[in-house]
């Protein structure tokens, strides 16, 4: 028995993508967190804990073609592959300690 599955698209600089993901989404918890410090009169001190959710490439064709996936294909050059972007994204948790000002 033969199964073909679908194209599953990647890059030769994931890791190296997905640390700058993470590296970002660590900043900006860091940037939300001192607003949110300063907003109550405090100082944003060290970080106490940090995790992360992963990271995942999204090709950006996706949400197009799951939106699109129950419309019949016009014709079978509509059904071969196209280019795409990949799209990574990475979620932090981050808690501070909060400083006396």
């Amino acid at each position: 028995m033969n199964q073909v599955g679908g194209a599953r698209l990647d890059s030769s600089r994931r890791k190296d993508l997905e640390r700058a993901a993470l590296t970002q989404a660590v900043d900006d918890a860091r940037l939300n967190a001192d607003a949110l410090a300063r907003a109550a009169g405090a100082k944003l001190g060290p970080v106490q804990s940090l995790s992360t959710t992963g990271t995942m490439p999204v090709p950006m064709y996706a949400q197009k073609a799951m939106s699109v996936a129950a419309a019949p294909m016009a014709d079978a050059a509509e059904q071969s592959y196209q280019s795409s972007e990949m799209k990574f994204t990475a979620t932090v948790s981050a808690q501070f300690e909060l400083l006396a000002p």
